[in-house]
């Protein structure tokens, strides 16, 4: 298939320049708009506009290389006490870890429909982000997986008078790859706290949006708890742990909890915050009105909402966002075999991150509102009868690299059309018009 579309792409480029003509764009092809309506841009679609709208950074199944995988780049540190036990060994921190990734992700990819509300026809999409374990920072063809023994900052305890859940030392004294990756910190409840009755020794977590860091506490006692599931004897495994790994990893791409209070997002209701549909002493309204989502506190812990798939993505891509400096930079090597291809008429609301060459098809109209990156040496192609309307927009490089420009084929009344409105800039070209 790939092939098919690199001969494709190549025979439409080379029949165009040498046959119809065309060339690199210049000031002379450019038309300008004064207005700030975008020409046959219907009404409705001015109205929402906005490059902040997480509803403009939804993927779109039908048009996948459109939005780029995004990558969060993770390292782990796994906390001992002073006589390095209380925690996983190495060996059994490494088989953990990659377990615990491996089933977040297949979460993330299998996302679920969301229970609430009730008989909605929200559609379920790809939140299009995965988690990679970085390398190490000092050795090289090693994990990034960290061991540490300190008696004083191994454990969390998140009730009591010595609760130090919100604590920052931990991170400030061995955090790795400071606002380059996203550290998660695996900590055991203290041993004392473990001993009462009324603490609850369960798996929790902490997260630090800001900084990029998460604390996330008890996943190793419930690796040693064996409990009874239909006669059988299981363990609270890696698998058993995803939801509170993908919660919490939530909190620091942005989202918060949506029970209560004001989310940013209409499509995560408020609910009574049951865990389960058949929790003892569960009320009425918990046979129905449990969530499934993963910003709750529920068994299942399974489903992305539309509006927080967009808020993540468009945290992703926010130059000024804490979020995009964890990411791998996928967007920086070009992949010609891959082409963004528009084939219908479309209005980009949202920022972009493109890994190929951009081709707006004949009869057809792109119009670009927010900041689009293209890789070194991509090109956007507008093909003869054509439109590309540049609407007040940054077109840029973001890896300190050019990209090679606007070809626009065609000529007289069949040449490809390109619109300027509100003053877009381009950046980063290697051909300047």
């Amino acid at each position: 298939m790939r092939i098919i579309i690199i001969l494709f792409v190549t025979l439409i480029s080379f029949f165009s320049c040498n046959q119809k003509g065309g060339g690199f764009l210049t000031m002379e092809d450019v038309e300008i708009v004064e207005s700030g309506i975008t020409p046959n841009e219907p009404k409705k679609a001015r109205s929402l506009t906005g490059c902040r709208d997480p509803l403009n950074y939804l993927p779109d199944p039908n048009y996948p290389n459109m939005m780029s995988l995004r990558e969060v780049k993770l390292n782990f540190h796994v906390m001992r006490n002073g006589k390095g036990t209380g925690n996983f060994t190495n060996e059994a921190a490494v088989a953990y870890v990659k377990q615990w990734v491996r089933v977040a992700n297949r979460k993330i990819k299998n996302n679920k429909k969301m229970n609430l509300p009730l008989g909605h026809a929200n559609p379920t999409l790809f939140p299009t982000y995965q988690y990679l374990i970085a390398p190490h920072e000092s050795k090289p063809g090693a994990m990034g997986i960290y061991y540490h023994n300190d008696e004083e900052l191994y454990y969390m305890v998140n009730s009591g008078k010595n609760r130090n859940d919100y604590d920052k030392k931990v991170f400030e004294k061995y955090g790795a790859q400071k606002g380059k990756e996203l550290n998660v910190f695996i900590m055991p409840h203290h041993p004392d706290s473990i001993k009462s009755k009324r603490y609850r020794n369960i798996a929790c977590g902490i997260a630090f949006p800001r900084d990029n860091w998460t604390k996330i506490a008890g996943v190793y006692h419930m690796s040693k708890d064996t409990s009874i599931r239909n006669g059988k004897q299981f363990i609270k495994g890696a698998w058993f742990c995803h939801g509170v790994f993908n919660h919490e990893l939530g909190h620091v791409l942005g989202l918060r909890h949506s029970w209560a209070g004001n989310d940013g997002c209409e499509d995560t209701p408020h609910h009574p915050n049951c865990y389960s549909s058949g929790e003892p002493g569960a009320s009425a309204k918990c046979k129905t009105e449990w969530s499934n989502n993963v910003m709750d506190y529920n068994t299942h812990q399974n489903a992305w909402t539309p509006c927080q798939i967009g808020s993540i993505q468009r945290n992703f891509a926010n130059k000024d966002a804490s979020q995009r400096k964890v990411l791998k930079r996928n967007w920086c090597t070009l992949k010609p075999d891959l082409p963004v291809i528009v084939n219908q008429d479309m209005v980009w609301k949202g920022a972009r991150d493109l890994e190929s060459h951009l081709i707006i098809q004949s009869g057809n109209s792109l119009t670009i509102k927010c900041r689009v990156s293209l890789p070194r040496n991509a090109f956007i192609l507008v093909e003869p009868g054509a439109r590309l309307i540049l609407d007040g927009c940054t077109i840029e490089n973001d890896c300190g690299e050019k990209w090679e420009g606007i070809k626009v084929l065609g000529a007289n009344n069949n040449k490809g059309r390109v619109v300027f409105m509100n003053d877009p800039k381009l950046l980063n070209m290697s051909r300047d018009i």
